[in-house]
């Protein structure tokens, strides 16, 4: 019998039904980690009150290097609460975030049930912010044009998982000036995860395997910008080897680009908002996170077409 394969517009169809619908949740996770975002203060110490540095943020490398303990004072840490902020982040069910009634079924399509209700609110008439549908057709949009260039091979949903994500962590970081590791590293580990399925069916463990030390070095570069004092957050730390994880797929070069045009979006949007505002350079604050995310998606949509050859 010959094999029989699920043609390409159907394989299409089913990324945009997918991509509609994650999409139509990113503006919900988005506004959850701006109304949790105190629940960073469940990553201090509980004696000395130390805010946990990065390194002791990465699961499993943390405990086995510190012991599941506060490098300070040498208090017992529980470094469980990543699960814990997760739980809450994507548990409670969509509700108005001025009125708190929770949304009906057909209330949660996306751009469907924003053009449908004039962008309000159906019990107190809030009105609901354009950004929302913006997203969703962005990640739609985005999906669509990964899915086409990568094909549909098993990388693929690593590529994808990444996209949304970095559309989150893009708009999170402009809004609040926070790049939440409540994204980073669950994506990471994610990506890490299929990308060593993707291996094992193609049998490219050498690619894997290089692909994860340039992850690696990408954390250590990031680490050294932070001990340098440069403007990065521990946030922004953890979002370097997601960069070099999904991009060291493809190469080395690809994830240099990512970070070099990210700093080059971050400087143009400096000197922009400084002569608009009449404001010092030095005295601009710049969302880097953001922006490195935005040079991250640059490169996956102008250059994943490589794959698919």
């Amino acid at each position: 019998m010959m094999a029989t394969t699920t043609p390409f517009g159907m394989e299409m169809a089913f990324v945009g039904v997918l991509g509609f619908i994650i999409g139509g949740f990113l503006p919900t996770l988005i506004y959850r980690l701006a109304q949790f975002r105190d629940l960073a203060t469940e990553t201090s110490c509980p004696k000395c009150g130390h805010e946990l540095a990065f390194f002791e943020e990465i699961p499993g490398v943390s405990r086995f290097l510190l012991k599941g303990k506060c490098w300070h004072c040498g208090e017992k840490v529980k470094l469980d609460y990543p699960v814990k902020i997760l739980l809450r982040l994507v548990a409670p069910p969509a509700a108005c975030p001025q009125c708190g009634d929770k949304l009906a079924f057909l209330e949660e399509i996306p751009v469907i049930s924003w053009v449908a209700l004039r962008a309000r609110c159906r019990h107190c008439r809030a009105r609901i912010p354009l950004r929302y549908p913006a997203i969703e057709v962005t990640n739609l949009a985005l999906w669509l044009l990964i899915a086409w260039d990568v094909g549909f091979h098993v990388q693929l949903a690593a590529f994808l998982v990444a996209a949304s994500a970095l559309v989150v962590l893009f708009v999170t970081d402009i809004q609040m000036k926070y790049t939440p590791r409540e994204v980073t590293i669950p994506t990471t580990l994610i990506i890490a995860v299929i990308f060593a399925l993707a291996a094992a069916r193609y049998g490219e463990w050498h690619r894997y395997f290089v692909d994860l030390a340039i992850a690696a070095g990408f954390l250590l570069y990031g680490a050294g910008l932070k001990v340098f004092r440069l403007p990065l957050g521990s946030g922004d730390v953890l979002l370097m080897p997601l960069i070099g994880l999904i991009l060291g797929w493809l190469g080395y070069l690809d994830a240099v680009t990512a970070v070099g045009l990210g700093a080059l979006y971050a400087l143009v949007w400096v000197v922009v908002t400084a002569v608009r505002t009449r404001t010092e350079i030095a005295k601009v604050v710049v969302s880097l996170g953001a922006w490195f995310a935005l040079g991250t998606l640059s490169v996956m949509v102008f250059v994943l077409g490589g794959l698919s050859s």
